[in-house]
């Protein structure tokens, strides 16, 4: 099984990045999880998904996720 595992591209999902959060800032701290915060939020891939569906092109946003994502920001 453990060789079965080795062979495969490793994968997860949204859902498995908030539990790991919130474990390391009740484990460890904020400043832990900043450490470990490399992408944008699942709050944030919803909103990406939603405004995409929606042809929404401008977000009112205070981190600079939205953009990176092409969306244009307010304030701007």
């Amino acid at each position: 099984m453990a060789q079965a595992l080795r062979d495969r591209d490793a994968i997860t999902h949204n859902y498995v990045l908030v539990e790991t959060e919130a474990l390391a800032h009740r484990r460890l701290g904020a400043r832990a999880v900043r450490a470990l915060r490399r992408r944008s939020s699942l709050v944030d891939h919803v909103s990406f998904e939603l405004m995409r569906r929606l042809d929404l092109h401008t977000a009112l946003a205070l981190d600079d996720d939205f953009a990176r994502e092409g969306f244009e920001l307010l304030p701007g």
